[in-house]
């Protein structure tokens, strides 16, 4: 976020404020319900691969992808509607236009985003 931040900064204010809009708004409404869904493997992966049968951990992970997937439709649903939103919001329209742009364009890495959480647990 930070090197798209300092590269956007380069081009104006406007785009600056929509892209750091645009990030927060990805972080409370994906970055951070992913990381505090995938959490729960801390607990659960660790109980599994000490019972008796480790298979589990597969299933687990498993389980997990489906429940991230399906947790990704309404994300979708907030990041592609993120414009009108923010207008409502009462922010700027170019600005809101522009972090809805982003979100869109960012929406495309959130599969890998989530399937990146539930690897490294």
């Amino acid at each position: 976020v930070l090197a798209s931040v300092i590269s956007i900064g380069h081009l104006g204010t406007v785009d600056l404020a929509a892209s750091s809009l645009a990030s927060m708004t990805a972080s409370v409404s994906a970055f951070s319900i992913l990381q505090g869904m995938t959490s729960a493997l801390d607990t659960l992966l660790p109980a599994a691969w000490t019972s008796s049968d480790p298979t589990r951990v597969g299933l687990w992970t498993q389980r997990m992808f489906i429940v991230a997937a399906v947790a990704l439709i309404p994300m979708y649903l907030i990041w592609f509607q993120a414009e009108s939103l923010l207008l409502f919001l009462r922010q700027d329209p170019l600005v809101a236009a522009r972090a809805g742009l982003y979100l869109r364009y960012l929406s495309i890495g959130l599969p890998g985003y989530a399937g990146n959480l539930i690897m490294r647990k």
